[in-house]
């Protein structure tokens, strides 16, 4: 297991290199072999590049708060959650799941 630590301390674990890696402070790491530290850690929430399979087409917008203000966000329809948004967007109870750092995605 591979790990690498965003500039605000959030710790990153993934299995392989090279990968893009999203923090939900809003920074993005290119990780490669020089940046890493092969030692497990299971804290930090990271999704790579691509979009998650199950994540469907936007069915609609919302106002969150998320990347450090209000933002409206597309939220998506999800196979596994019903919906979802790429960020926590912290509205609320009724929020979408995010898919930053969800356990269930799949390339």
């Amino acid at each position: 297991m591979l790990t690498f630590q965003c500039r605000c301390n959030r710790v990153f674990s993934f299995e392989s290199v090279p990968t893009v890696l999203r923090c939900s402070c809003g920074l993005q790491h290119n990780a490669t072999a020089d940046n890493v530290q092969t030692q497990p850690s299971r804290e930090g929430s990271w999704i790579p590049e691509s979009p998650c399979a199950k994540r469907g087409d936007v069915q609609r917008k919302m106002e969150g708060r998320c990347c450090g203000g209000r933002q409206v966000v597309d939220v998506f329809a999800c196979t596994v959650h019903g919906d979802c948004t790429y960020r926590n967007t912290r509205a609320g109870k009724d929020k979408p799941h995010p898919c930053l750092g969800c356990e269930d995605w799949v390339a």
